[in-house]
């Protein structure tokens, strides 16, 4: 990496400090819509009373969103609409964890006991142990530090999976890609995005082996759109929010079979 991005990163660190507070925020990328048809469907884990548990960071916390409503309560509202009239959604995602965070947070007695009973789970989780490579490394940066860290990463993504389907072999989850909230800002930066595409690739991966389980990319639907982030230029508002609930609800009717 030249000295001119090693100069952009550097300026871009007060921004990242200033809008993250304690989430080291979203980096995020990758281009692919869903995975392929699966032999189970999201529909048969639908019911009239049915449970909903939000897990990971900042974007499943719903942060930036001026109606404290993020994707996970729009989904929640969606499935009302469709005739599931008696959900309840249970959210423990908190703003600027890291895997390694999640991981303690999953085995706290509440959140356990949730997980045991949920009827479907959604995930997002990996943009701050990333933003933790890039603050540990700013002035010492290159894409190997990342690619160094991915078999971590990769480890510690297993491990809260596995872990999850221990407590709960059955559940639908729903894991959400990574996306790149400063590409409008660095398009003439291709690093980011291999970062970001390498990132979402592994989590893919992994998450392939814990059916039954969705991977939804959101990253396009943030591809030179400022307008659907909030105030503070990383998190999505309101329309942001609302446009990847509509993505989960596309890929869940695309892969059960629907128009």
């Amino acid at each position: 990496m030249n000295a001119v991005k090693i100069g952009f990163f550097i300026v871009l660190i007060p921004m990242l400090l200033i809008g993250c507070t304690t989430n080291e925020t979203k980096l995020l990328a990758s281009h692919e819509v869903a995975m392929k048809q699966k032999p189970y469907t999201v529909e048969s884990y639908l019911r009239d009373e049915m449970l909903i548990v939000g897990l990971g960071d900042s974007l499943t916390e719903g942060v930036g969103d001026k109606e404290e409503r993020g994707y996970i309560d729009r989904v929640k509202e969606k499935f009302e609409k469709e005739g599931h009239s008696d959900i309840e959604l249970a959210n423990y995602a908190v703003e600027g964890d890291k895997t390694t965070n999640m991981m303690k947070r999953l085995k706290e007695e509440e959140t356990k006991k949730k997980i045991e009973d949920a009827d479907m789970i959604f995930i997002t989780i990996g943009a701050n142990d990333i933003m933790y490579v890039f603050k540990k490394n700013v002035f010492q940066l290159d894409y190997e530090k990342f690619m160094e860290d991915q078999s971590s990463y990769k480890k510690r993504l297993n491990q809260i999976l596995s872990y999850i389907r221990d407590v709960n072999s059955n559940a639908f989850i729903v894991f959400l890609s990574l996306y790149n909230p400063f590409s409008y800002l660095v398009s003439d930066i291709p690093e980011i995005e291999l970062i970001m595409s390498d990132y979402n690739q592994l989590s893919k991966q992994v998450v392939s082996n814990y059916n039954p389980i969705y991977f939804v990319s959101i990253d396009d639907i943030f591809n030179f759109e400022p307008t659907l982030l909030s105030d503070d230029l990383f998190h999505p508002n309101e329309e942001g929010y609302s446009n990847m609930a509509d993505r989960i609800l596309d890929t869940i009717h695309f892969n059960d079979g629907g128009e």
